[in-house]
């Protein structure tokens, strides 16, 4: 069976666009029915093919012998490059156990002319010989066998130099193959080099044999001057270059796709141009050359691997790139079944068993190359410039793989070169898709920069939308900070005139008392001192004047503190004497619990840089508390304590009331604010806000520790005036 001559395998990808889903179960019935049409046409396109390339396989085997064996002249002054694959003669050996002395004596049978363009039996386990006859029509010439491809198993090359009917002592050996190390001739590169002498006297005898163990059998050769074989290394090394530099840029190109846009699409796409790179670096034996210069397997089984890998990324690749498995569910589960069968043939490639279902390989590459030509040709039609690129793609892809199998299987008559269409082709394929991929970028550029005028226009109607209401937010902003600065200023004047109000009513209310007071002195005078109930009664009227007298400053004192000059006039205090004192203004003040006051011994000389009337109205209204919120018929003292901790002064007050809710001590200082077990009881919610803004006045710390029915302590912290020693 014939074949192509290396594992190549297309680049099946494409660049689809979005469909309309399928909802109708007619509609999805007729789609089925067309992908299912476009397989089986795809399939019979590839069969036929394939079928194609075995018609003249019997002609090889045949025993038809030649009437003369191949003679080859050369005329003077050889130049240029001449093609052996059509002048071969070629003898089988199924069994690979025929040796030149049995060849030359003819018992094996005789060599038949093959007419086909070099030889190329596809995966068979076969050896193959062929030989030529050189003759120089006048001088000696220098010349060059050139032999490809290096990849095929083993070759053997026997030269007898210019001698008539040579036997089997008389030839040269010269062994090549992938199987075996690298030749230290200093001549063979890509392909291996034979150098001859050829003469005009008696022909140069050339018998070469192919073998094959687990990969395609090809061969392929050509003649040319000895002088001009650097140029055609050098030739052929920079075209291999060449074109792995390109695949190389275009693979470069497309992980960068893949970093900016982060889709899987271009990373399957990457990777199926690596697949094919690593198909060609077999192909064209850089893989032999570089990976596995002491021969052996390991060539086959990179090259096996490799093309299977090829066909299973180019598999997912396409799938993806379609969108298949939403609008084409048959096709994509064909692509499915062909990555199923590249995992298989990766296997039997690592079991180094290739050959094994290589053959398949070949149906099954042009069955997906005709199946993505027609699913592009599809897009295309319903598609812009991206579809139509993709079909280009793809149908140069398909004319160079149908190029180089019909030069390998000379079913056209083709140049040698065809066979390297493909691998042109497969450059242009994957150029053509990262062109459609550019174009499909430059498409969503131009979506995005329109969506960004949209945007930038919307942003822009929406700031003057804002502007405007920001104007419009600022202007009742501006006409309520007037409203509040007329209340505040309203609230000021009201707060002087209740100062000027509480002034008035205490200088108003003193005159009366304090006649009240001297009339009630002059009546205990004119009593005996034997009338003790009438001195009780004026003791009690005494009493009252001075408690009226004291709530009438307390309040005028809370006036000013509350008003718009809050402001401390600090002095050093003795705070033990101002404690004790404020106690006993307390005592005539307050009623309810009985007050004691508690100051410590070492404390009475302690001062504090403190506005004295301040503080006292600060322990007055935490004693005023203390009695308002104690248990009804609790007669449990209230405590006024008082001592040094360190550097500061202590002022508690403890009681036992009814205490403050654990969920209301975050805002019970502030102003207004009060407890919901203290709303049924006569207050405003200003006592503790006082409270804490004189203490932070006088530059000291407030704490409050209450719990609920067991009562509340009161802490005021002050910084003391340092004691010096006289």
């Amino acid at each position: 069976m014939i074949v192509s001559d290396s594992h190549r395998w297309p680049l099946l990808i494409n660049v689809g666009h979005n469909d309309e889903p399928i909802s109708s179960p007619i509609a999805m019935m007729r789609q089925i029915t067309i992908d299912v049409a476009g397989i089986l046409v795809s399939l019979s396109l590839a069969l036929l093919l394939f079928l194609t390339g075995l018609v003249g396989m019997p002609a090889v085997r045949a025993a038809n012998p030649a009437p003369d064996p191949a003679q080859i002249t050369l005329a003077p002054n050889f130049r240029g490059t001449m093609d052996l694959n059509r002048r071969m003669t070629v003898l089988l050996d199924p069994g690979q156990r025929r040796t030149l002395y049995s060849v030359l004596n003819g018992n094996e049978g005789a060599f038949s002319a093959a007419p086909r363009n070099g030889i190329n039996l596809g995966y068979q386990r076969v050896a193959v010989w062929t030989r030529f006859y050189l003759r120089s029509a006048r001088d000696d010439q220098e010349l060059v066998l050139w032999i490809t491809p290096s990849f095929t198993d083993q070759i053997d090359v026997f030269v007898a130099d210019s001698k008539h009917n040579p036997a089997a002592g008389d030839f040269i050996r010269y062994s090549f193959g992938d199987n075996r190390p690298i030749p230290s001739d200093g001549q063979s590169s890509l392909g291996y080099a034979v150098r001859l002498n050829v003469g005009k006297d008696a022909p140069t005898t050339i018998y070469i044999r192919a073998a094959s163990t687990d990969s395609s059998l090809n061969l392929s050769a050509s003649l040319y001057p000895a002088g001009d074989h650097v140029a055609h290394t050098v030739t052929g090394s920079l075209l291999a270059g060449l074109w792995f530099g390109g695949m190389a840029v275009l693979l470069c190109i497309q992980i960068v796709f893949f970093y900016y846009r982060r889709q899987k699409v271009y990373l399957l796409i990457a990777a199926a141009t690596f697949g094919a790179m690593l198909v060609y670096l077999g192909n064209m034996g850089l893989s032999r050359f570089l990976l596995f210069p002491q021969g052996g397997i390991g060539n086959d089984i990179f090259m096996g691997s490799a093309m299977w890998f090829g066909m299973l990324t180019s598999s997912l690749c396409a799938r993806e790139i379609l969108d298949l498995p939403g609008r084409r569910p048959v096709v994509s589960r064909a692509f499915l079944c062909g990555a199923g069968f590249a995992v298989i043939g990766i296997c039997f490639a690592l079991a180094h068993k290739t050959i094994e279902i290589g053959s398949v390989g070949q149906f099954i590459l042009l069955g997906f190359a005709a199946l993505a030509v027609a699913q592009s040709l599809r897009e295309a039609a319903e598609g812009g410039s991206k579809e139509r690129l993709t079909a280009a793609a793809y149908l140069v892809l398909v004319v160079g793989l149908v190029a180089t199998i019909a030069q390998r299987t000379a079913f056209i008559p083709l140049p040698s070169w065809v066979a390297h269409g493909y691998a042109l082709s497969s450059l242009i394929h994957t150029l053509l898709l990262t062109a459609a991929l550019v174009v499909q970028l430059r498409a969503a550029e131009a979506a995005h920069r329109d969506m960004e005028r949209q945007a930038l226009g919307a942003a822009r109607a929406a700031e003057r939308r804002a502007t405007t209401m920001v104007e419009e937010r600022t202007r009742e902003l501006v006409a309520a900070k007037q409203i509040a600065e007329d209340a505040l200023r309203a609230e000021l004047q009201s707060q002087e005139q209740q100062v000027r109000f509480l002034e008035v009513i205490s200088h108003q209310y003193r005159t009366p008392l304090a006649t009240i007071r001297s009339n009630v002195d002059s009546l205990e005078l004119g009593l005996s001192s034997a009338d003790r109930a009438s001195r009780q009664r004026i003791e009690r009227i005494r009493r009252g004047i001075s408690r009226l007298v004291e709530t009438l400053e307390l309040n005028l004192t809370r006036s000013r503190v509350q008003g718009n000059n809050f402001i401390a006039e600090k002095s050093p205090t003795l705070l033990a004497s101002l404690v004790a004192a404020t106690g006993n203004r307390a005592r005539d003040l307050l009623q309810g619990p009985p007050i004691q006051v508690n100051i410590d011994p070492e404390s009475w000389q302690a001062q504090a840089n403190v506005d004295a009337d301040m503080l006292a109205l600060a322990i007055l209204n935490l004693l005023e508390n203390a009695a308002k919120y104690a248990k009804i018929g609790d007669d449990t003292p209230i405590m006024l304590n008082f001592f040094c901790r360190g550097s500061s002064a202590v002022i508690e007050v403890a009681d036992h009331g009814i205490g403050i809710p654990k969920d209301a001590l975050p805002t019970i200082r502030m102003r207004s604010v009060r407890a919901a077990n203290a709303r049924t009881i006569e207050g405003s919610g200003l006592g503790l806000s006082l409270v804490s803004r004189i203490t932070q006045t006088l530059g000291g710390s407030l704490n409050i520790e209450s719990k609920e029915t067991v009562g509340t302590t009161v802490t005021i912290i002050l910084e003391l005036i340092p004691h010096r020693p006289n």
